[in-house]
């Protein structure tokens, strides 16, 4: 297994690997050029990453995330606006995808993007979350669903912790559906702790060590 810092040549088969892991995602509903656009979002700032892992040449897996800068600099709402255009042409192009439970669920935040989309967010003046700012977060990570259990994920996240002493950060982040047993047993394996659980998501962190200067 060959692991390489991601850049725009590796999108379009890091998008394929991304639809094999999530077939009934939002973004995958929508189109390989959506999620091909919304993963080009974190190559457009240097706090982001994307990262991912390839073998005889084929994505079998990818890590992408970013250190935030502010109070509401998050990726989701990010890719979404990153690849509004795409996504909208996709909805118009297949309105059968407005009654789709899943497009349903998020279609709020689509509309809410499409505001935000027009108007750019301004950066949020609210307090800032306890130890916000010392994290970097996990934003996406996936395995082709043929090289899980294979120990690929805990490689890939131990690449990546490279990032937290990159942007001076001493811990990371990353959030996971409380029914997605074989990832939890990864992040476990991975030294990831487990802190708390909202809804039907569960939280984990890592510390790691910051570059001190």
């Amino acid at each position: 297994m060959i692991i390489k810092e991601s850049n725009n040549t590796h999108i379009s088969s890091i998008a394929a690997c991304f639809m094999l892991c999530f077939p009934h995602s939002f973004a995958v509903l929508l189109g390989r050029k959506t999620v091909a656009k919304s993963l080009e979002w974190f190559l457009q700032n240097e706090n982001r990453f994307l990262v991912h892992a390839e073998i005889n040449g084929e994505v079998i897996g990818f890590v992408g995330g970013f250190a935030p800068q502010f109070v509401g600099d998050g990726s989701k709402s990010g890719m979404l606006r990153h690849s509004f255009s795409t996504a909208l042409f996709s909805m118009i192009s297949k309105p059968s995808l407005f009654f789709h439970e899943e497009v349903r669920k998020y279609l709020p935040a689509f509309i809410r993007n499409v505001f935000l989309r027009i108007r750019k967010p301004k950066k949020s003046s609210q307090a800032t979350p306890k130890n916000y700012f010392e994290n970097v977060l996990i934003s996406t990570i996936g395995i082709h669903p043929s090289y899980r259990g294979k120990g690929f994920a805990q490689t890939l996240l131990s690449t990546v912790e490279t990032y937290g002493a990159k942007y001076n950060r001493g811990q990371m982040h990353l959030s996971v559906k409380n029914i997605n047993t074989q990832a939890i047993r990864a992040y476990t394996k991975a030294g990831w702790a487990f802190t708390g659980e909202f809804k039907d998501t569960y939280h984990f962190e890592k510390k790691i060590n910051p570059i001190i200067i």
